[in-house]
């Protein structure tokens, strides 16, 4: 069966409502995993591009720890140690 553009957009509203409250609801009881779960909607953190062969990190003061412990944090996250 087909529904007129108006019937749709009430349709929509009544979604629209009904899954609002939900939300409303499952935010208040700490459940948003499982309604997100349900609707199948993955909330990713938007990362910023990065190129780590030119990164560089800047390392304000002097170090708390030995030299050899931030080249190791430097080469797990991908960026090369060239002249520490």
């Amino acid at each position: 069966m087909s529904y007129s553009i108006s019937e749709l957009l009430k349709i929509k509203s009544k979604v629209f409502a009904k899954i609002s409250s939900e939300l409303e609801l499952a935010n208040d009881n700490d459940e948003m995993d499982l309604f997100l779960e349900k609707y199948g909607i993955i909330i990713e953190e938007e990362a910023i591009p990065v190129d780590t062969r030119t990164m560089k990190i800047l390392v304000f003061g002097a170090l708390a720890g030995h030299l050899k412990d931030y080249q190791l944090a430097i080469k797990k996250m991908g960026i090369p140690v060239g002249n520490v």
